[in-house]
């Protein structure tokens, strides 16, 4: 079906990988989110040291800057913190994330009331854009460890829908490229 295998193989390959990592995370959403949490808090580990090894070049330079060396303290005793907790940092990503909805919806307000001046904008879009964020943070606030199984399941699902939709797309672009081929 495909005419130009080498083109197509890396996008078909790419589009199953994004369809199995979703329905794994759809089907193992704890596991998945302790498997975050630990990647992030190992990330954060070592940018901190990072930071404190940035320190140490330039105190051997004679630059150095005190604010490197502490902040790279901080950030590497966090991730250390984070490592040894992870079971926490599990439980708070849904207030961070129910936080930041919430702000963005908040954000969206002053814009929304000028679109909707200014242009005579239908009012429902604009609602939504700002309601749907703010219900959706109150309730991973509100209970956030439901929020993380589902914040999961979602990624899933949207990765699952990514490499469905990749799949199509290849198989609709190679059609075109039949068609124009006469094949």
């Amino acid at each position: 079906m495909f005419k130009n295998y080498e083109l197509w193989t890396p996008r078909i390959s790419g589009g199953i990988i994004y369809i199995l990592a979703g329905l794994i995370i759809m089907l193992y959403p704890a596991m998945t989110a302790f498997l975050f949490a630990n990647v992030v808090s190992v990330l954060i580990l070592i940018y901190g040291v990072s930071g404190i090894m940035k320190w140490v070049r330039s105190h051997k330079e004679g630059e150095a800057y005190g604010r490197d060396l502490v902040s790279g303290i901080i950030i590497a005793l966090a991730g250390l913190v984070m490592i040894f907790n992870i079971p926490w940092v599990v439980a708070f990503l849904p207030v961070v994330t129910g936080g930041l909805l919430i702000a963005d919806g908040a954000v969206k307000i002053p814009s929304a009331i000028a679109v909707y001046k200014e242009h005579k904008a239908s009012l429902l879009p604009l609602i939504l854009a700002i309601a749907l964020p703010i219900i959706l943070g109150i309730v991973l606030i509100a209970y956030p460890i439901a929020g993380i199984a589902a914040m999961v399941a979602c990624f899933g699902a949207f990765m699952t829908a990514v490499g469905v939709m990749d799949i199509i797309s290849i198989m609709m672009i190679n059609r075109v490229i039949r068609k124009e081929a006469g094949v």
